[in-house]
């Protein structure tokens, strides 16, 4: 989301993103009918951001007369191109409201009239002005009659070129692989503190991603993606070095002996290079300043063999381990009872049904219970209310994470971020 605005009598009249306001409605966005209960426009981009293509969405109040409210959305479809990106006839998707479209193809708005190819899928949602187009590659008749005109052997090398270049522009594994050589990839520092006195005990690390046209990728999508396609490994060292090269600004806010939360997927943890690229990775950090502990999501069923005598070499060279997301998978009590791990971090899911009574109520006061019981250390992330951090504390959760302590911030924001800001924590 860009922006929200709020209308009446036909006017903006106040700003998420500048504040108050009196514009016209029809002055920002002519093609907008705020007669309709919903309307959309695509414009090739906003005051704020005039070159990156937007959806604006009109929501009608039926209680103020000539009013409601007017969002703007990024517009960005390269996530959808990494999650498609095993269907190897898949070429382009294509979002069209009224006369024009926003595709895969370009950075920029077209006119349908654009858009000659014709789509292999057409979706639509019903009262909404959007249509969806998926492209796949495919030959038509005209195509054909063309190949044959011009000759099997002019034919066959155009279609190589073509594929060639298709491939070069929609290939996300591609991407991924020029975006660790330019550097598109950074690092934010999420704060954890301590469950009693609220002081800063460490940080998770967060890998985030900067495509130079299309914007912030969710970290769901590139991580899943680079999980699929065997990337994770080059992925995971590339984090290393930018961690590498914050360390010692690091040093400078975090004290000796502070937390390193660091997300490891399965799929390093079983590569052969694993144990080499961790003892690289300690070994190049500030000595004996930082505890590194390792993160293993819960959601994806580990080698239990292999990670059991994994888990017993990583308690050795001193490492911490840390379930990740417990509770949203199917393996959560054999991790538990199979292997031996220093914290628990409870998934935000339950974090958000404190002060509910909903199914996860009494799952998360089993998972606390099992916790204790087992002397795990435990985490509490998405904390985001002071009630919630309340109930917590009174459960004897031992740290918290959550923007209502801190969001994630970049290494220059970390530096001056001071962890004994004044707000209601009683």
């Amino acid at each position: 989301m860009r922006a929200f605005l709020l209308v009446k009598d036909k006017k903006a009249f106040c700003s998420s993103a500048t504040g108050p306001m009196d514009v016209p409605l029809t002055d920002l966005v002519p093609d907008i009918d705020i007669n309709k209960s919903l309307d959309m426009v695509l414009l090739p981009g906003t005051p704020m951001m005039p070159k990156k293509p937007a959806i604006v969405l009109w929501f009608r109040n039926p209680l103020v007369e000539n009013g409601g409210i007017f969002t703007s959305i990024n517009l960005n479809l390269t996530p959808y191109l990494l999650y498609t990106a095993r269907q190897d006839d898949f070429v382009a998707i294509a979002l069209v409201i009224g006369n024009n479209a926003f595709t895969t193809w370009t950075d920029h708005l077209l006119s349908t009239r654009e858009l000659t190819t014709p789509p292999v899928r057409t979706a639509a949602i019903k009262d909404l002005p959007l249509r969806i187009n998926v492209y796949a590659r495919r030959w038509t008749v005209e195509d054909l009659q063309f190949a044959i005109l011009f000759g099997l052997i002019c034919g066959i090398s155009a279609g190589v070129v073509c594929y060639y270049l298709t491939m070069a522009r929609t290939n996300p594994r591609k991407e991924i692989l020029t975006a660790i050589r330019q550097n598109q990839f950074y690092v934010v520092y999420q704060p954890v503190v301590d469950a009693t006195d609220l002081k800063m005990r460490g940080v998770e690390v967060l890998m985030r991603w900067r495509h130079p046209s299309a914007g912030e990728i969710a970290p769901d999508a590139f991580i899943n993606f680079a999980e699929a396609q065997k990337l994770i490994v080059p992925l995971t060292l590339h984090l290393f070095d930018l961690i590498r090269r914050d360390a010692p600004a690091l040093t400078k806010r975090l004290p000796p002996g502070s937390k390193l939360g660091i997300n490891i997927a399965p799929g390093h943890l079983h590569a052969e290079s694993f144990k080499e690229d961790m003892r690289k990775f300690a070994a190049s950090l500030p000595p004996n300043h930082f505890q590194l502990v390792l993160e293993i999501t819960e959601r994806n069923m580990l080698q239990e063999g292999e990670a059991a005598r994994l888990f017993e070499w990583l308690r050795l060279e001193e490492f911490e381990i840390a379930i990740d997301d417990f509770g949203t998978g199917h393996s959560a009590l054999i991790y538990l009872e199979r292997f031996t791990t220093d914290y628990l971090k409870i998934d935000r899911g339950f974090v958000n049904t404190i002060g509910m009574e909903t199914v996860t109520t009494p799952v998360l006061d089993a998972v606390l219970t099992l916790a204790h019981r087992l002397n795990m250390m435990t985490v509490a992330e998405g904390v985001e209310t002071p009630e919630q951090a309340r109930w917590l504390r009174e459960q004897g959760v031992n740290f918290l994470q959550g923007y209502w302590i801190c969001r994630p911030l970049p290494l220059d924001e970390l530096l001056r971020w001071q962890d004994d800001i004044t707000f209601d924590r009683e």
